[in-house]
């Protein structure tokens, strides 16, 4: 496996070992992985998120779309105002990656934004 060499701050080092020390990491190289990863499903994330976005301006988007996607919005932030019915912090399965309640609200606010900027667009259609 290739390596590479990085200058790194004092605090970044301080960091880096600490994340360690509170074996969030098994080591300075696992969190560096962590982070390069954290980057990459962010940069997948946003792609998939673009593709969806060219894939609906592509589709005329009518009154029963924008329904289903009101109540689905609604439906998601209801499940969330209380305590929900699931945990995806669940210590018994440290394999899990599931979202978290922090993503799924992030995923719903922006599918809410998709859905309002399809909608403007359309308004300023209308002659």
């Amino acid at each position: 496996m290739p390596q590479i060499a990085v200058r790194l701050s004092d605090d970044e080092i301080t960091l880096i070992d600490r994340l360690v020390a509170e074996q969030h990491f098994a080591s300075r190289a696992d969190v560096v992985r962590g982070a390069l990863a954290k980057v990459a499903k962010e940069r997948e994330d946003r792609e998939i998120a673009e593709e969806y976005r060219r894939a609906y301006e592509g589709k005329p988007v009518d009154q029963e779309d924008l329904n289903w996607a009101v109540a689905g919005a609604k439906l998601l932030a209801e499940s969330l105002a209380d305590d929900p019915p699931w945990d995806f912090d669940d210590d018994e399965d440290d394999d899990f990656d599931g979202p978290t309640i922090e993503r799924l609200e992030l995923m719903a606010v922006q599918m809410t934004q998709i859905v309002q900027e399809i909608v403007a667009r359309r308004e300023r259609r209308r002659p």
